[in-house]
């Protein structure tokens, strides 16, 4: 059992082993937690902390405990198993989940019971979590991973109680999200998935890549623990390769973690992330439900009049508009110096009459990325300007919505619209709408979009 501080639940709540000097302070939570013949005694919690220590966790707010739980392990889950500690047990049998009654309904509850269970080590010999709890308390073991097993045989006290348990094996595979980023209802916006609860001492990068291949989504994001620096580092990778930033699949994780979905308490109003690369990605949420993600700005630089004319070329192949339909192509370089992503824009008229040849995108050799082909103006009130993103260099023909493009389309219209905020319209099959608000003087980018969880589950291998 991992006997590190941790605070990856809950912002403000650290969880570490109790200290023998706090028992007295545990039993006072502990008392005023249950009836007398259903509260464990000073003694009893003692025994548990002298000879299961690694199973005794306290959950500390400003340095004061606020809540506790503790653990025995056993061969066998019977009442006699309660009182006792066989350190070589398979089962680990939860006895008390307690938490000041100040400290109640605020969630505290629930992240230090998630993070208890995320610290049991499940290659020390134990196999699963059992514990027994009345009916109104199922609902919140069973958010937290448990199942109903049925009545238990084991009494204690006068009330009847039910027997819960965890396959930890289980509950340790990497989970993941599906999620519909700059979208409100299932089918539009760009899908990515969202993967977490990983053991980030385990994974490789070989594993990720073949988990992204297996989804076969644009983007894949996996979501690493919260460090002590408060923020959570995101790799993200497509069906062939891994990519520095991805805007869509970072909204993705915001949603994910700022709701509570992946575990954590619930009800943040920020959070921050990290790339490889150590850039930094603030998120937060909006007052009408929106995520908003702050990134830095990605402006294009005009192509130089001595090699326009191959970039000419390219959108004349790839998309089928001759120099008569182009207002302007940029782009931005790659740390090698080389063309990362094009940016086209085009007239109205051409931009309806894309004629998209993918072979062409993906055999140029003048840029490394991806090409974003837009226009003044949509089909969509209130929109300013209208997009669509081709990456087949990394396996995307098209993406639908892409939240980095807009890092760079975004502040190309705000100059040339002469206005801060501007809405664009990435009108790909599945379509979606994003709120860019540039800060010039900062080189920073707020991006808004809202999204929706469309399925879930458990990775296997």
């Amino acid at each position: 059992m991992s006997t590190d501080k941790s605070t990856d639940r809950a912002p403000g709540l650290i969880y570490t082993p109790l200290p023998s000097d706090e028992i007295d302070a545990a039993f006072s939570i502990e008392s005023s937690s249950y009836p007398s013949d259903e509260a464990a005694t000073l003694s009893g919690l003692r025994y548990r902390q002298a000879n299961a220590s690694p199973y005794f966790r306290g959950a500390y707010k400003n340095s004061a405990l606020i809540g506790f739980v503790c653990a025995t392990r056993c061969a066998a889950f019977e009442e006699e198993s309660m009182s006792t500690h066989d350190p070589e047990g398979s089962i680990l049998a939860i006895h008390s989940v307690v938490v000041k009654e100040d400290c109640r309904r605020k969630g505290h509850a629930t992240a230090m019971l998630k993070n208890y269970v995320d610290s049991v080590d499940d290659s020390d010999g134990i196999e699963s979590l059992r514990l027994i709890a009345k009916q109104h308390l199922l609902a919140f073991y069973v958010s937290c991973g448990f199942r109903v097993n049925g009545l238990s045989p084991i009494i204690h006290g006068a009330d009847r109680w039910f027997d819960l348990s965890l396959d930890l094996v289980d509950f340790k595979k990497p989970r993941f999200k599906i999620i519909d980023a700059f979208a409100s209802e299932a089918g539009a916006g760009n899908p990515a998935a969202v993967v977490f609860g990983f053991d980030v001492e385990k994974v490789t990068e070989v594993w990720m890549q073949k988990v992204a291949a297996e989804f076969n989504l644009s983007e894949t994001v996996f979501v690493h623990p919260e460090g002590a620096d408060g923020a959570r580092r995101l790799r993200f990778f497509t069906p062939t390769t891994e990519i520095s930033l991805c805007g869509h699949a970072t909204l993705s994780s915001a949603y994910v973690f700022l709701n509570g979905e992946g575990g954590d308490e619930g009800g943040r109003e920020n959070l921050t992330f990290l790339t490889r690369e150590d850039i930094e990605l603030r998120t937060s949420r909006t007052e009408n439900g929106m995520v908003k993600m702050n990134f830095p700005l990605n402006i294009a630089d005009k192509i130089e009049e001595k090699e326009l004319p191959k970039f000419e070329v390219l959108v004349e192949e790839g998309f089928g508009i001759d120099k008569g339909g182009v207002v302007c192509i940029s782009g931005t370089k790659d740390g090698d110096g080389r063309w990362f992503n094009v940016l086209a824009e085009v007239t109205p008229e051409a931009f309806d009459a894309l004629k998209i040849d993918i072979s062409a995108l993906t055999t140029s050799p003048i840029y490394t990325h991806g090409i974003i082909v837009c226009k003044v103006g949509s089909r969509v009130e209130g929109c300013d300007f209208t997009s669509r993103y081709f990456a087949p260099k990394i396996g995307i023909d098209e993406d639908p919505v892409t939240g980095s493009a807009h890092c760079t389309s975004a502040p190309y219209f705000a100059e040339k619209l002469d206005k801060p905020v501007v809405r664009g319209l990435q009108d790909s099959k599945r379509g979606g709408v994003m709120t860019c608000t540039v800060d010039f003087g900062a080189g920073r980018i707020d991006l808004e979009g809202d999204a929706l969880c469309v399925s879930e589950g458990k990775i296997n291998f």
